[in-house]
């Protein structure tokens, strides 16, 4: 007897292609034309987009093989994504920048193929080992024209994401004995130029020259015992990347039009962009549909169940989080009646509502967020919150005042809650520059040990011993170490007195006296110079440090 068994699919099935052309290249040094390849895993679903990952082999530039990581990256395609291996050229055969080059040529095949291979061409990122790390962050960092050469130009070889392993950054930092031995290190062979005897032009390619605040998401992946790579590199490459600005944006939508301006500022930015939404729920829904990664809504505020239900949907179509936000000032009624006033515990039961009823909508991709301006109210908030929410918290003391005020009780606020464990993302806020927010959340942060990287300033308070400028130096000191990437502890002293005992603790410091100052290393008195030359002494201490 015959029977016809039907099989449901429970995820798309795959079709792995192997050796597609992308582009033509010189090779052999203008000798001869070559076809660049790569191999493709994609799904049979051509109702569905899905992301794309395009992995960079390693090699030193050398040697490459795209086909050696398909098992591994099988594994990707599994857990829905568009995966391909593209092949570049080696050292052997052309020099920087045509490994990048081919790189993009390849992104930019995948952009102008999107349709074909199931690909959303808004969500390709990169990823790659070693040589392959190294040209990750440059095809995330390097938008110059001139690395976009042969086909599919009208295409874009940007990524929204990218996760180098134990990638080489910084050329200058691999030690060789001489610049005979460095001739034949990869790097210089990759470059054509001799790296210890062209340091500067050698920075000009590397990643770390190639960060600023537009830079995409990074995930650097590096071993601390690395012998090849020093990890140093990654770490180089990450602070570089920290010190250009903020993690996550949030923009205020009031109106329609802020909510279809959404789109024009993700084609600016590469960090995840949070909608900020009050009252009107179509404005929420315009918000997602314009690409913001979340939305902030109070489901209090935004209308009936219906109208929040219609977000959540909208929510839930995009993938995308919902932070729902409660503020001490945004209460209902009734809480207010049951509480006798605003109270944390009011606070907590108005947000674990909104979660119920979302969650009961079929949806717990949330983020809760609960804000008050008092400070203690707020910490008790959170206490009582983190033993019943099982959600990310998003925190911050709102309205916190100006510069001074605001800086005094986030401080306060913020220590007290995250000494605890509690809190996922932090927001200082501020009536001020929205810059001077995030160098005070990454100093609270700093200052409670879960933030490390950058140099960390200490000054004694000025008294009758001063014989210096000790608030102008300290300042100048301040913002001369701001970008250099070492992660120590600098003091500055006011007097020659006290100045090395106190700076003890510091790995450097300097301490002033009438024309002259001291350089003291961990309590020790290195040198001694004009008042004039303190500054610029320590600053090149700073750039030629050794641990």
């Amino acid at each position: 007897m015959k029977r016809k068994i039907q099989v449901k699919e429970r995820q798309p099935q795959f079709c792995v292609v192997t050796g597609i052309t992308f582009t033509q290249v010189d090779a052999w040094f203008g000798n001869t034309m070559r076809d660049l390849k790569m191999d493709l895993i994609y799904p049979k679903d051509a109702g569905k987009k899905y992301p794309c990952v395009v992995w960079i082999c390693g090699g030193a530039w050398i040697q490459m093989d795209r086909s050696a990581h398909l098992a591994y990256l099988s594994n990707l395609a599994q857990q829905g994504f568009v995966v391909a291996s593209v092949e570049y050229r080696t050292s052997n055969e052309a020099k920087y920048p045509a490994p990048l080059q081919d790189v993009k040529a390849g992104i930019r095949y995948l952009r102008a193929h999107a349709e074909r291979f199931c690909i959303d061409p808004d969500r390709i990122g990169v990823m790659g080992e070693s040589a392959g790390g190294y040209l990750t962050c440059m095809a995330a960092m390097a938008d110059d024209p001139i690395y976009d050469v042969g086909e599919n130009l009208e295409y874009s070889s940007a990524v929204q994401a990218a996760c180098p392993w134990y990638p080489p950054t910084d050329f200058r930092g691999f030690l060789y004995s001489d610049p005979e031995q460095c001739a034949a290190a990869p790097e210089s062979l990759l470059l054509g130029k001799n790296v210890m005897r062209h340091p500067e032009e050698a920075l000009a390619c590397c990643p770390v020259s190639f960060v600023t605040k537009d830079a995409p998401p990074f995930l650097i992946i590096h071993g601390d015992n690395d012998h090849t790579v020093p990890f140093g590199q990654g770490e180089e490459l990450h602070d570089e990347l920290e010190k250009a600005g903020c993690e996550i944006i949030r923009c205020a939508v009031p109106t329609m039009e802020a909510a279809q301006a959404l789109k024009e500022i993700k084609k600016q930015i590469h960090i995840p962009l949070v909608a900020d939404i009050h009252f009107d729920y179509r404005l929420a829904i315009a918000a997602i549909e314009n690409g913001a990664d979340k939305i902030r809504i109070n489901p209090g505020n935004i209308g009936s169940e219906d109208r929040v239900r219609a977000v959540v949907e909208k929510a839930k179509e995009y993938e995308i989080p919902i932070r729902v936000g409660v503020n001490s000032g945004s209460l209902e009624k009734n809480l207010l009646e049951k509480y006798g006033g605003v109270t944390a515990e009011g606070i907590v039961e108005s947000a674990l509502d909104k979660v119920h009823m979302i969650e009961n909508m079929g949806y717990d991709n949330l983020v809760v967020s609960i804000k008050s301006s008092d400070v203690m109210m707020c910490v008790k908030a959170h206490e009582l919150i983190a033993k019943k929410c099982p959600y990310p918290l998003h925190v911050g003391i709102t309205e916190s005042g100006t510069l001074l005020s605001g800086n005094i009780k986030s401080s306060v606020g913020l220590g007290i809650i995250l000494y605890q464990g509690i809190g996922d993302t932090i927001r200082v806020s501020l009536t001020g520059d929205p810059l001077e927010e995030i160098k005070s959340a990454k100093l609270i942060l700093k200052a409670l040990g879960l933030r490390k990287g950058g140099i960390e300033v200490v000054s004694c308070p000025t008294c009758g011993r001063t014989k210096i400028d000790l608030i102008g130096l300290a300042n100048k000191v301040e913002e001369m170490v701001a970008d250099i990437p070492l992660d120590i502890k600098v003091a500055v002293m006011g007097c020659v007195v006290n100045g090395p005992g106190e700076a003890k603790e510091a790995d450097i410091g300097i301490a002033g006296g009438i024309g002259e100052g001291l350089l003291i290393k961990k309590g020790e008195i290195i040198k001694k110079v004009k008042e004039e030359k303190l500054l610029e002494t320590l600053r090149q201490e700073l750039l030629n440090w050794k641990k």
